[in-house]
């Protein structure tokens, strides 16, 4: 356990000197807001292909270890070229090229799908107490990389990525055996493809996407609001990330009791409003009061934390046998590369059309009629039942002459007290209605 956990604080490690920070790195390279808008919206659109095919040769293959050794590494290579003067220059087209050669060797699914097999069974406990190591090397390294680039400029942020990713993948090489980490039993691609064509995998990634999306607006674009809009400074941005992190480790650390108790679909819920409010209280900040964006900050707990370990729960249960890499790849690359990239090109369109504040509120007034109609639907069948059950009350007071002979009475009040019987349990509850 112990090691997963180190795996996953070394890889947010490396992913928090680059994050958020690629914006500041093309703004100091003279970029304009529709250059990294479109430089941002790209490099997911890369990832959405390159890590389903990988994560597929992986499980096809049973080559999970090889896979991961081999992308992790190209992909370090490529990202470093950034911090080569001589390759890149202040040059748009070159930078364009090497930010999305190095997305095109991203497999984060595989390390997901990992976990799940050590952890077994205990997958809804354990999975997020691994995970919150994620969520705690984000934020420490978000906040650190804030302080060192204000005081040394953007240099550092490549020298601590290789690193930590050079350390991660010799880990990597040396501890982890080929017959632990892969799958002996041979994928059968027809269960993969039943799978991929149901409506419930499809309704669940269409949900995925529009939230990815959303999101999308926040993690590619926040740190150019925050140093344009409201005259923050690096270390302000890694404070950001610091808080927005860190808030989430509660939440991954009784995702356990959270499943359990509301359910994935409360959880997105809840996900969908929290990220409502957030939003709508970026665009209310002013330089004044831009140190208020770190209370918003708090909300990340509920915004990201809830929605994927309901999210990665739905996807292992969806995953047919030896094809968990793939499955659990898929979710990434429609939360963190699909979504996020078309919520790039789409608010780099809106800020560039109009101004960051109409961009931010579009996006959560999206979430919000989402939210609206998410939250009827769940409450329509109780609703309807407890009209049912009113009507027949007043029928009973009413005297025999004025009662309607209506054969449906009986299976209504049945299927109402079905509903509301505290035990019921809730998978009977959900099969009935």
């Amino acid at each position: 356990m112990w090691f997963l956990r180190g795996l996953y604080l070394l890889n947010s490690l490396s992913s928090a000197t680059w994050g958020r920070y690629g914006t500041l790195y093309y703004l100091d390279k003279g970029l304009s807001k529709a250059e990294i808008g479109l430089i941002e919206g790209l490099m997911p659109m890369v990832g959405v292909f390159a890590q389903s095919a990988w994560a597929v040769v992986a499980d096809a293959r049973h080559a999970r270890k090889g896979v991961y050794l081999l992308t992790s590494s190209l992909g370090t290579c490529v990202l470093l070229l950034l911090g080569v003067e001589a390759v890149v220059g202040r040059s748009f087209a070159r930078i364009l090229c090497v930010s999305l050669g190095s997305k095109a060797f991203a497999c984060g699914g595989i390390l997901d799908a990992y976990a799940f097999e050590v952890v077994g069974s205990q997958a809804p406990k354990l999975y997020g107490r691994l995970r919150l190591w994620g969520s705690l090397g984000w934020g420490c390294g978000g906040l650190a990389m804030g302080a060192i680039n204000d005081a040394y400029g953007f240099g550092p942020n490549f020298l601590i990525y290789g690193a930590c990713n050079a350390l991660r993948i010799a880990l990597v090489g040396a501890c982890v055996k080929p017959a632990a980490a892969e799958d002996t039993k041979k994928p059968i691609r027809a269960d993969l493809i039943a799978v991929l064509r149901s409506p419930a995998l499809l309704a669940f990634l269409g949900e995925i996407l529009i939230f990815g999306t959303a999101v999308g607006v926040v993690e590619r674009l926040i740190f150019v609001y925050v140093v344009d809009n409201l005259d923050g400074d690096s270390l302000l941005c890694g404070l950001v990330v610091f808080v927005s992190s860190t808030c989430n480790i509660p939440v991954f650390h009784n995702a356990g009791v959270l499943l359990e108790k509301f359910g994935p679909e409360n959880l997105l819920l809840l996900a969908q409003f929290c990220y409502f409010t957030r939003v709508v209280g970026y665009t209310l900040l002013t330089p004044e009061t831009k140190y208020f964006i770190l209370g918003l900050e708090t909300l990340h707990g509920c915004t990201f934390a809830m929605l994927w370990i309901a999210a990665v729960e739905r996807a292992r249960h969806l995953a047919p046998d030896g094809w968990a890499a793939t499955l659990q790849s898929l979710l990434q690359t429609v939360y963190y590369s699909f979504g996020p990239g078309l919520g790039a090109l789409l608010g780099g369109y809106l800020w560039h059309l109009k101004n960051a504040r109409f961009m931010y509120r579009s996006f959560a007034l999206a979430v919000f009629l989402h939210f609206a109609i998410r939250a009827a639907a769940a409450a329509a069948p109780i609703t309807y039942c407890r009209n049912t059950l009113l009507q027949r009350q007043r029928r009973r007071r009413c005297p025999p002459s004025q009662q309607d002979d209506d054969d449906d009475d009986d299976d209504d009040e049945r299927l109402y007290v079905a509903l509301t019987d505290d035990e019921t349990p809730d998978d009977d509850l959900d099969t009935t209605t």
